[in-house]
């Protein structure tokens, strides 16, 4: 009979097949040394009962040659043979067993496999329950596999979520803007209307005539909340008028009352050359401001100096709070650097350099976290530059033709800005 000569032998998608052999055939098969069967949905028996077909009973099953045994994939095993006669595999040595559920032993019978090696299972040569250890050990896999995926699945729509409110935040914006567009439109394309303010919608406020020196306000700044209006005079005297938070009351006051001012320190500035500064942190708790001299923290709740710090020269020209942090100040110098200083730790942590002159103005994106800031630079009336990432330590200049240039090209499109300044 041929099949006695069959050394490997692999069935593979056979889905209707129910059994490979009935008992009187594994005698048959003396040179099998390598069984595999994958993925057979009807297979639940490897070696059947007596077939009905005539075969005389046997007294046992044996696979004198079998070393290797490859079961993966069928969902509807429950064991590998059926008979209740021993099962002798006096060669097997490996045995894979993998994604057969419904299997709960290896035989009816006892099984003798004295060579059967299986790392990690302390079955003690009973092959039955080294099966129950491996099912066990397999459900335990899958248990975790399954949370991993679902784990994984988790932090995909996390994702996708903030990357989705980041979409909406950039398109609300880009149709602001647009709107704003539209209606500065409007408003210029119709010659006949006219302002109409009613006079309790204005307000007359002048700088105290307590103040030294020139009464000139150089820098006025809203606070945050809406309810303030600070006041920097030309010789360094700061001002904050505040009203209600109620809209019908309408009594306003220079803060503080007893006439304590905030003032920059402006020893050996020249007032007439000095470019005054101020910046207002985002809970409206600080001030910071300078007018020639040193840089002033200032508590607005006690209007009280809480640090000073880089004395001239060179004279800071432009300052900035860091919107993610108040402790960290973008200071913007008369060298033509920018300075990144860390209030707490009283110490620069980092230094722009990009600019050619003075530092004329920045601003900070709080979506795109970009830093773009302009210089007076000899070469162009104004070059921008884009600083990037959380070191400030990249940056792409541009001059001011080149920068109207590509806000043409561009629409207006604030999402474009991500491909105008790239990731470094």
């Amino acid at each position: 009979m041929i099949f006695k000569y069959i050394q490997t032998l692999d069935i593979r998608h056979c889905d209707s097949l129910r059994y490979v052999f009935p008992p009187t055939l594994t005698k048959s098969i003396p040179q099998l040394r390598e069984l595999k069967v994958w993925r057979c949905k009807m297979m639940s028996i490897i070696v059947a009962e007596e077939n009905g077909l005539g075969e005389s009973w046997v007294d046992e099953v044996e696979f004198p040659r079998l070393e290797r045994l490859e079961l993966r994939d069928l969902p509807n095993l429950t064991r590998f043979c059926h008979s209740t006669h021993p099962l002798k595999l006096p060669l097997l040595s490996k045995m894979v067993i993998s994604k057969c559920p419904s299997m709960d032993a290896f035989s009816l019978g006892h099984v003798s496999a004295p060579n059967l090696s299986l790392p990690g299972i302390s079955w003690n040569g009973d092959v039955n329950n080294a099966i129950q250890l491996l099912q066990k050990e397999q459900k335990k896999e899958e248990e975790e596999e399954r949370r991993n995926r679902e784990e994984e699945r988790r932090n995909w729509e996390d994702r996708w979520r903030m990357w989705e409110e980041k979409r909406r935040i950039m398109v609300e914006e880009e149709r602001r803007m647009e709107a704003d567009v539209d209606e500065d439109k409007e408003d210029g394309d119709d010659k006949s209307k006219s302002w109409k303010v009613g006079t309790t919608q204005c307000r007359l406020v002048a700088m105290p005539e307590r103040i030294d020196g020139p009464h000139k306000v150089a820098q006025l700044l809203y606070t945050n909340s809406g309810n303030g209006v600070l006041a920097l005079g030309c010789n360094g005297s700061m001002r904050l008028w505040k009203w209600g938070s109620s809209k019908h009351d309408s009594s306003g006051k220079w803060q503080p009352a007893s006439g304590l001012a905030m003032t920059n320190d402006v020893t050996g500035a020249k007032l007439e050359e000095a470019v005054p500064c101020i910046a207002v942190s985002k809970n409206d708790r600080y001030v910071i401001s300078a007018c020639g001299g040193m840089i002033s923290v200032f508590d607005m709740c006690r209007f009280k100096v809480v640090a000073k710090s880089m004395p001239p020269p060179p004279a800071s020209t432009f300052l900035a709070f860091f919107p993610q942090d108040s402790n960290l100040i973008a200071i913007g110098m008369e060298d033509s650097t920018i300075r990144i200083y860390d209030v707490r730790l009283l110490k620069v942590k980092s230094t722009l350099k990009g600019h050619q002159k003075r530092i004329t103005g920045f601003a900070f994106s709080t979506i795109l976290k970009l830093l773009v800031s302009s210089g007076a630079d000899a070469q162009h009336p104004s070059t921008i530059v884009a600083w990037k990432n959380s070191l400030f330590c990249h940056y792409v200049a541009l001059s001011n033709q080149e920068f109207a240039l590509k806000r043409k090209d561009l629409n207006f499109n604030l999402a474009s800005w991500v491909f105008l300044f790239p990731d470094y």
